[in-house]
């Protein structure tokens, strides 16, 4: 319920987690060298269609700021970079796609711009290792 905490329904996100068949989920977040603070989870699901209802939710909702772009090693990932005022108070980036059964949520805030290429390279290397 930890990683559900982090929501603004954690109940509401528990059960659609538990709904969609979530079986295992790491998370480590960390502020980097240059101040951004990144959170990486990957949720690993019974069979891939939860993994695939995991993400195509966060998609929906951040599809909603702009369209993102493709993210490699995914069917259908995608990284998007967000300024202050679409998502956030600050700067923003996040990442979202699966492999098989396991969901890949990438989240960084930063006071200054984010890079394409930081939250596109840190997400393919994710991936890379699944």
């Amino acid at each position: 319920m930890e990683y559900a905490d982090r929501f603004g329904d954690p109940r509401y996100v528990f059960g659609g987690l538990l709904h969609n068949g979530v079986r295992r989920i790491a998370h480590r977040s960390w502020i980097d060298a240059d101040g951004r603070f990144v959170e990486v989870s990957l949720l690993q699901f019974r069979e891939h269609l939860g993994a695939t209802a995991y993400t195509s939710g966060f998609r929906e909702e951040l599809n909603e700021l702009n369209d993102g772009r493709p993210l490699r090693g995914t069917g259908d990932g995608k990284y998007y970079v967000l300024g202050p005022g679409d998502w956030v108070d600050t700067h923003a980036a996040s990442a979202v796609g699966y492999v098989g059964d396991i969901a890949v949520h990438i989240e960084v805030e930063s006071e200054s711009p984010v890079p394409a290429a930081f939250i596109r390279g840190l997400a393919e290397r994710q991936l890379e290792r699944l």
